[in-house]
């Protein structure tokens, strides 16, 4: 099903006449990451199933291990789910009316975050609390927002942020009942873009911009009545480097890949530290999710190797594991809670037929590969920025679609 009020954003990265980011700070320091050889670590999934339909996606899991996303039903349609060990996966509905909806963060207390779609393309973030019932938030549109307004994410303070779309493309904003509705173009001067991905309980909220008089997108940390910080780069070559955040955890620690001309990698970051680049395999790497312990998910492979791209944990900075098992498929992991639990998705075919995966990094499934020198690679710029396909396997390794964790999610729902 496609989803009309959720399209990709057509804005590049472009260079543009503005103000200086503050807080540029290159890591001269750190090399090309080493790359695993011999044998990896594998953790067996399970199979969440969907809501009658082909495709679901795990987005969110919780300290209980509720986990929440999106799935076709039996007729086609796009519908919010919650799925428990006990009662399975459960279709949330949407608000009276709408034809479509989607969850894509949850709460220790059962609470959960979300979207839903009208016919006519208006898209209302929501909540589904205490019996699964549905309640719009009164979340006003940014002004020139096409009326999108789409939450990624929120915290136990009642934080929100998300995105809305513009004609100059996606633009992040925040919600609080204290600070009412802040368009993030107004304290995080961009070219074109700005998407958050994450915020944790201090309210601190990750995410991409385009940089000006730079072009290319940096991460920045951001919060409320503070401003934000670019976390600057890997190396020198600050004209040619690419650094995407994606989440972060309750101790500021952020996640995300970097690319050069000469390397890609997923990374973690923290302000005592710099940034730490994390092992993997392949010509692509990016890390989506990091809990309070360090332990990281997201997905690596495909570039230059041309193997698909699969679902990985590290479980340290120097250890992985893959996710993927014995499948040769296209796979991802979006997230991971404090308990070691991670989800995502897996795909099944080649006809678009993706199910929701949980699972478990056990201490006993870490293994720590021998390393190497890294060999070169081939960098994201050099990567096509639209795969050949038009499944949702293609976005795990489309450069556009993996800027933030709601451009894949939009490009996901492009293609249901």
């Amino acid at each position: 099903m496609r989803l009309s009020c959720l399209p990709l954003p057509v804005g590049l990265l472009l260079l543009a006449s503005c103000a200086q980011p503050a807080s540029l700070s290159p890591d001269d320091s750190i090399s090309a990451p080493p790359v695993q050889v011999g044998f990896f670590a594998t953790v067996a999934g399970t199979d969440l199933g969907t809501l009658g339909g082909r495709a679901s996606y795990a987005q969110a899991i919780n300290k209980w291990g509720t986990v929440v996303g999106y799935s076709n039903t039996a007729t086609g349609e796009v519908h919010a789910f919650r799925w428990t060990a006990a009662e399975g996966m459960v279709d949330l509905g949407t608000l009276p009316g709408d034809v479509a909806s989607g969850a894509v963060s949850i709460l220790t207390t059962g609470k959960i975050l979300g979207w839903s779609q009208s016919a006519g393309g208006t898209s209302t973030p929501v909540t589904w609390g205490r019996g699964d019932r549905i309640e719009r938030l009164n979340i006003p549109q940014l002004p020139d927002a096409e009326a999108v307004m789409v939450p990624t994410y929120f915290n136990e303070r009642g934080q929100i942020i998300g995105y809305a779309i513009t004609p100059a493309g996606q633009r992040g904003w925040y919600w609080s009942k204290v600070s009412g509705i802040v368009d993030l173009e107004a304290d995080i001067p961009s070219c074109l873009e700005n998407y958050p991905s994450a915020i944790n309980i201090h309210g601190q909220v990750v995410g991409g911009y385009c940089v000006p008089t730079i072009g290319w997108q940096h991460a920045f940390l951001w919060q409320w009545g503070r401003g934000y910080t670019d976390l600057g780069i890997v190396g020198e070559d600050i004209s040619n480097t690419i650094l995407v955040g994606l989440s972060l955890n309750d101790f500021g620690r952020v996640v995300g890949w970097v690319s050069t001309l000469s390397f890609n990698s997923a990374y973690v970051w923290s302000a005592t530290e710099g940034f730490t680049l994390l092992p993997s395999f392949g010509g692509l790497a990016y890390a989506t999710g990091i809990n309070k312990r360090g332990v990281a998910v997201g997905a690596a492979g495909g570039g230059a190797s041309n193997e698909p791209i699969q679902a990985v944990a590290w479980p340290s900075v120097d250890g992985m594991v893959s996710l993927a098992g014995v499948s040769q498929n296209a796979s991802v992991a979006t997230a991971v809670n404090d308990r070691g639990q991670a989800v995502g998705w897996i795909s099944l075919d080649d006809a678009g037929t993706n199910h929701a995966m949980l699972w478990v990094i056990s201490t006993a499934a870490v293994q720590t590969a021998s390393k190497a020198p890294a060999p070169p690679s081939l960098g994201m710029g050099r990567l096509d920025a639209h795969p050949i396909g038009n499944t949702a396997e293609s976005c795990l390794s489309d450069q556009n679609a993996i800027t933030s964790k709601s451009r894949l999610m939009q490009c996901i729902l492009e293609k249901m």
